[in-house]
């Protein structure tokens, strides 16, 4: 495919800000609300905008110097004079109310009553909401980063959010925002606009959904409407399959297996204490190995990776089990039993057909599974373990694709 090369030193700007826009689209619009120091209120949108922390909560838009004069901007002197800002979210019944607030208007004229928008008391600061934005952030301004002298240039203004107001519409079951409910805009290049919401919008599952929904279709799992997926590796991932269904709870966060507690006075982690992700993810099986060679304790381990204990992995260190190394079914055992235990809570709790566990530490791990299918059946009582199986999954690193293909054909 042809391919245009631009170098933008040797672009007008007027140009160069065009294919920036163009390219760099869909963006997120801040309504922002300002008051000066005499109290007049100022309203104008800002495309040059996003979301860059959730804790501490951080908004970033950039007031630019107009290319035509450059000049700044209104926002922009009344931000340095108060230091407040609210900025609200636009969506599809607002935008073009909206558009005529960007018109260049004189310092005193008020864009609420131009663009014909309600203004709202806020708690904290003093710019006024927008009544008609169904999400309304109050902020402080914790620094301003002037990028340049030309005209073009952008004013960083980095904006810690003191409070939000969502309109409650826009909110699902799961207490979530519903993105076909808040019908939200995009700013792209020139005039034009997008709205994100109706067919729009298209679910990606995150990596360990899609690998179960792969799984549970065309995989291990196929046979099993009832089925726990978990994938073993730098960490512990799960998902609930039930009824042929993925199951994501009330706030879309079920299946976090790696979470479970299997020790009331185990490991602090910032999902809580004792979680089993602390004990069996990769780091954590590698660590244990190595406090053992370094106590002095012999094993087959120096030997698999010609002395440099850096090479250690779980792969090593199911090798060695293979071959009968003390210390390597030692840490195998340890990682069955505190996956046994978790297995056996969500089994007596949900009742299951099957576990499919994939991820790296699952993969070429006859010896494991067979540990593993013991300490369970140690942990059950008859009914429940002769209604279970474990098993390893099938599709390796297809399965994510492979769940993304399916979920696409049934929406």
């Amino acid at each position: 495919m042809k391919t245009r090369t631009i170098d933008p030193k040797q672009l007008s700007v007027k140009d160069l800000h065009q294919f920036i826009l163009g390219s760099v689209a869909p963006r997120p619009i801040a309504f922002a609300s300002t008051l000066d120091q005499e109290g007049r209120p100022n309203l104008a949108p800002y495309s040059f905008f996003n979301a860059f922390s959730s804790n501490p909560p951080v908004l970033v838009f950039s007031s630019n110097r107009k290319v035509k004069d450059n000049q700044t901007k209104d926002t922009l002197h009344n931000i340095r004079e108060t230091g407040e800002v609210v900025i609200n979210a636009v969506n599809f019944s607002m935008m073009r109310q909206m558009a005529l607030a960007s018109i260049e208007y004189p310092a005193h004229v008020d864009e609420f009553v131009k663009a014909g928008f309600t203004p709202l008391e806020s708690d904290l600061v003093k710019p006024f909401r927008v009544a008609e934005s169904p999400a309304q952030m109050e902020c402080k301004v914790k620094d301003i980063i002037t990028l340049g002298e030309e005209g073009g240039a952008g004013h960083l203004i980095i904006c810690d959010v003191l409070r939000m107001h969502i309109h409650e519409d826009v909110i699902d079951e799961q207490d979530r925002i519903d993105p076909h409910r808040i019908d939200l805009v995009g700013r792209m290049g020139r005039a034009y606009y997008v709205r994100a919401s109706g067919a729009a919008i298209h679910t990606v599952f995150q990596p360990v959904n899609a690998m179960a929904i792969g799984e549970c279709t065309f995989g291990a799992g196929r046979t099993y409407p009832h089925t726990v997926f978990v994938t073993l590796g730098t960490g512990v991932g799960g998902a609930l399959m039930i009824n042929n269904q993925l199951y994501r709870g009330a706030h879309s966060m079920a299946g976090e297996i790696g979470h479970i507690s299997i020790d009331k006075d185990g490991i602090k982690s910032p999902q809580g204490q004792g979680g089993l992700e602390q004990y069996v993810g990769n780091r954590r099986i590698v660590e244990r190995a190595l406090a053992e060679l370094e106590k002095g304790r012999p094993s087959v381990l120096d030997e698999i990776v010609g002395g440099d204990r850096s090479k250690i992995s779980p792969k090593e260190i199911k090798a060695g089990a293979v071959q009968g190394d003390e210390l390597c079914l030692e840490i195998l055992g340890f990682v069955c039993s505190c996956i046994a235990t978790a297995f056996a809570s969500i089994t007596y709790m949900i009742q299951p057909q099957a576990f499919i566990v994939g991820g790296g530490v699952a993969q070429e791990a006859d010896q494991l599974f067979d540990m593993l299918r013991a300490e369970v059946k140690n942990r059950l009582s008859p009914y429940f373990h002769e209604r279970l199986e474990i098993k390893p999954a099938e599709l390796g690193n297809s399965a994510g694709i492979i769940g993304c293909a399916t979920m696409a054909l049934i929406e």
